[in-house]
């Protein structure tokens, strides 16, 4: 019973964290892209790159996690970039040059891994190894609660008080909540990291290189709709009220689905539940070349959340699918590094594109047909050697 507790209060302190943290930093980011670009006369590509390198800082830090956690104790880890994160994010909050929030947001990214899905993908497995795909649900719908509720207050402080009142308020807000957690809720005690000595070589598991490629198309197609809907909303007139509750929206329906998803995962396997966030992800691009009227934009909010899962749940879940215990960790962290790649390149082309036609149609055309290739690449077989060193 006692372990048992345990186990849920990891669960319980991950979808907090993500939720105080991640919800905030990346989740809400669209809410300032328009602001900071209109204050300060920025071009929007600019401004995105402020997330582009956030999440390739991200990817770096994500490969080279394996290796920090040969040194260091995971709980340690979370509990100093709780410290970090926060901090790092409020010094955003005063009138910076850009290179300077460029910066900052590459310190951001490379900390993030520690207090994220990384992480917590790694002491979920450790305490349910049967039920991954369920705890792992409930524990990543915080970054959808978050936000959620990040949308809404960020929103309205954004257009009261201006984006550097946004980031100071939530920079504050993050450090009381995730450091508190990170202390008294985090139990590292079951988590067993690989150890390798310095002639020893990573084993690649069967499959290594498509659970690659697919990471690599999940971080990419989620995020060309998603990032595209608060931008539509603001330049089709609806109002940065409206924009934000719509993010809003979309966030719970974020964190419905991770549980839904997850538990898709542990009864119907990786290949079903995937498809099925793939087709909603088609489906929601679909919707968006057409919208233009505030009615519509709800229609699609359930297939974007639906497709929006498999971003961030998709690596760690395929990494599980692959190897064992003793290289998961490498292995989740190339998965999600990779991941994060594509989430790196998508907002930073989207709003390339857009400032180039003067539309995001292009893009959403594009992400169609990347849907198609990924699917494509999930359901064929593949013939691929049992294991090859690295």
């Amino acid at each position: 019973m006692k372990g048992n507790k345990k186990a849920w209060m990891n669960v319980i302190g991950a979808m907090v964290v993500l939720a105080s943290v991640y919800g905030c930093v990346i989740n809400s980011f669209t809410l300032f892209v328009v602001p900071i670009s209109n204050e300060r006369g920025i071009p929007r590509e600019y401004v995105s790159l402020i997330l582009t390198i956030m999440f390739l800082s991200y990817m770096v830090s994500s490969s080279l996690s394996g290796r920090v956690y040969e040194k260091v104790r995971l709980k340690t880890a979370v509990v100093v970039s709780a410290v970090l994160v926060p901090t790092f994010y409020f010094l955003l909050s005063f009138p910076l040059p850009l290179f300077l929030m460029y910066a900052l947001s590459l310190f951001i990214g490379l900390l993030l891994p520690f207090i994220s899905f990384t992480a917590f993908s790694i002491l979920i497995r450790s305490w349910f190894p049967d039920n991954t795909g369920f705890a792992t649900g409930i524990a990543f719908m915080g970054s959808g609660i978050g936000g959620m509720i990040w949308s809404v207050l960020l929103g309205r402080i954004i257009e009261n008080r201006g984006y550097q009142a946004a980031y100071a308020t939530a920079g504050l807000i993050m450090f009381s909540i995730a450091i508190i957690v990170a202390i008294f809720f985090i139990d590292d005690s079951k988590v067993v990291m690989e150890k390798r000595g310095k002639n020893q070589k990573f084993l690649k598991p069967q499959g290594l290189y498509k659970a690659l490629v697919l990471s690599f198309l999940v971080g990419v197609t989620p995020l060309f709709v998603s990032q595209t809907m608060v931008p539509k909303a603001l330049d089709s007139g609806l109002g940065g009220t409206y924009a934000s509750a719509l993010n809003a929206s979309f966030m719970a329906g974020l964190c419905i689905m991770k549980v839904v998803m997850g538990r898709s995962y542990d009864k119907f396997g990786l290949k079903k539940t995937l498809s099925f966030g793939l087709i909603s992800g088609f489906i929601a691009a679909v919707l968006t070349l057409f919208i233009t009227r505030k009615e519509l934009f709800v229609v699609y909010i359930f297939f974007l959340s639906t497709n929006g899962t498999i971003q961030s749940m998709a690596p760690s879940l395929l990494a599980k699918k692959i190897t064992d215990e003793n290289n998961y960790t490498t292995t989740n962290g190339l998965c999600v590094a990779v991941n994060y790649l594509g989430c790196a390149i998508s907002p930073l082309i989207l709003n390339v594109v857009y400032e180039r036609v003067g539309s995001y149609n292009p893009v959403l055309l594009t992400d169609l047909g990347l849907i198609i290739i990924t699917t494509l690449i999930l359901i064929l077989p593949s013939k691929l050697r049992q294991s090859k060193t690295l």
